[in-house]
């Protein structure tokens, strides 16, 4: 905030391989990334940065349990694992709690978070996921356009309903290694 006294400063680098020396923050955290990275490197990485005793965060979602209602829950499950698999790791933020407590973090919660997400925020993720699953062979043209259809009638009425489960764990850093 203004006047706080504090200076941030914004960097581009690789999470898996980071450029700071060991512990060099009171703590570290990440939100949404690791389903795109190696989450084993990714969490070392920060726990190296972290000096001891500091903490290390982590939000993520689990894009396999994600629920959207409708009336053809065979297709959605199938639209729903292929978007997980379309993710380095789609569901890991199942896995975080036992990669905090694999790698010796200590005092680990773990608190599910889901979030409920608008239609506008759907379409975006699942339009061109749709593509790709058909080019996929996952499902055809005609399923494609009558599920995307029975989701903005859903959305017209009022009704649409698409929860992205994640989950908030953090640990802190042993003072000893």
């Amino acid at each position: 905030s203004e006047g706080s006294g504090l200076s941030v400063e914004f960097l581009m680098g690789d999470a898996e391989y980071l450029e700071f020396a060991s512990e060099s923050f009171d703590g570290c955290r990440s939100e949404r990334t690791f389903m795109y990275l190696d989450a084993g490197k990714v969490l070392g990485e920060m726990i190296r940065v972290t000096k001891p005793g500091g903490m290390v965060v982590v939000f993520d979602l689990d894009h396999e349990a994600i629920s959207i209602d409708s009336s053809r829950p065979t297709l959605t499950r199938k639209l729903v694992q292929f978007l997980s698999d379309n993710h380095r790791n789609g569901i890991v933020g199942r896995q975080l709690r036992r990669l905090f407590q694999e790698r010796g973090l200590t005092d680990v919660t773990f608190k599910p978070h889901s979030l409920i997400c608008p239609f506008s925020f759907f379409s975006r993720l699942y339009r061109p996921m749709l593509i790709k699953a058909q080019q996929a062979g996952v499902i055809t043209p005609i399923e494609s356009a009558e599920w995307f259809r029975e989701m903005v009638e859903a959305d017209q009425k009022g009704v649409f309903l698409m929860v992205v489960p994640g989950f908030i764990v953090s640990g802190r850093k042993p003072w000893q290694s």
